[in-house]
């Protein structure tokens, strides 16, 4: 290569050095006062429960928890398939 030739190269470079610094500053330059963004808080979680009303938990519920037997549960082959 002859020294024209890499002084243009240099020469070339800087140029895109300095003009691409230039155009990225003004395409990614952010104004503060265009940044601000609203921020939803969130209430704190805590171990407090609220009283359940005493209209669905009272002593006369009934009881889920507990096995319902309907009538009496004499048959003791439940899978017999004799049709009876």
């Amino acid at each position: 290569m002859k020294q024209n030739d890499i002084l243009s190269i240099i020469v070339t470079a800087i140029v895109a050095i300095v003009a691409s610094i230039i155009l990225s500053n003004y395409l990614f330059s952010s104004n503060p006062s265009t940044l601000n963004e609203p921020v939803y808080q969130i209430p704190t979680i805590n171990d407090r429960f609220p009283i359940p009303s005493k209209k669905y938990f009272n002593a006369q519920s009934i009881d889920p928890t507990q096995i319902i037997n309907i009538g009496p549960g004499n048959n003791t082959n439940i899978f017999n398939n004799s049709g009876n």
